[in-house]
């Protein structure tokens, strides 16, 4: 199909129509448009357009696979958490009422069920060392026990 023949609204309501609920709310949430070329970009103000999925990588991943795509972190770590995630509270920080639950596509941290530790997925990105990870979720996998 060609997408150059539609506006910004009508591409983004037919490629919305094909996917998952949960990641149109993800891309409603970062305020993601696409192109032509079925692309979903970030513009922002003072800054270039910066490409974050394809739509043919939407159509073949989950929620969680989205978010780390979103927020940077390696496939290894979206394994990990697949595997894992129901060990999870997904949270947002509210100012007003500090950690709040929310649904995944909307959440900032998750909240380790049995330890109660909160991890942003920002402290995940600068995970670069596989050890330190590894580390990491043997210590969660050690509390479940």
């Amino acid at each position: 199909m060609n997408y150059n023949k539609f506006n910004q609204q009508e591409r983004d309501k037919i490629l919305k129509d094909s996917l998952n609920g949960d990641i149109v709310k993800l891309l409603d949430r970062y305020r993601l448009i696409s192109t032509p070329d079925q692309r979903w970009i970030s513009v922002k103000e003072n800054s270039h357009e910066h490409t974050i999925f394809t739509q043919r990588f939407l159509l073949s991943t989950d929620t969680l696979g989205a978010l780390f795509r979103i927020n940077y972190l390696c496939f290894a770590k979206l394994k990990w958490f697949r595997k894992n995630i129901n060990n999870f509270i997904p949270l947002r920080y509210d100012l007003k009422s500090g950690f709040v639950e929310t649904e995944l596509y909307n959440s900032d941290f998750l909240k380790h069920r049995r330890s109660g530790e909160i991890i942003d997925y920002r402290y995940l990105q600068r995970i670069t060392d596989i050890n330190e990870f590894i580390g990491l979720s043997e210590l969660w996998t050690d509390s479940e026990k």
